[in-house]
């Protein structure tokens, strides 16, 4: 099928219910499917990493709010940034100039 006279946003739909197939999975089974978006996770980290560990059934206590910052800090832009330069250093590569 081209893709390429349809809109973006139809074709991604196109993709991902293609990949879901593939993998034997169905819309009408949500309890196997979770979407998570770029925007949505930028919007609201800790409630998306939240509902990520309830997807996978390990759920967060009340009291393990501290984990779920920590995650959210430990998976920023800025601390990915600093560890990839930190792993090109180490390996003698110059990085970010």
């Amino acid at each position: 099928m081209d893709l390429s006279s349809l809109p973006r946003e139809k074709w991604w739909g196109m993709i991902i219910l293609s990949n879901l197939e593939d993998f034997g999975l169905d819309l009408n089974e949500p309890e196997n499917v979770l979407f998570v978006t770029f925007e949505n996770m930028l919007e609201d980290p800790h409630g998306h990493v939240k509902k990520l560990s309830d997807f996978l059934g390990c759920p967060f206590e009340k009291e393990e709010d501290d984990e779920v910052e920590e995650i959210v800090k430990n998976c920023s832009i800025e601390r990915i940034d600093t560890l990839t330069k930190e792993i090109f250093h180490s390996l003698g590569f110059v990085y970010g100039i």
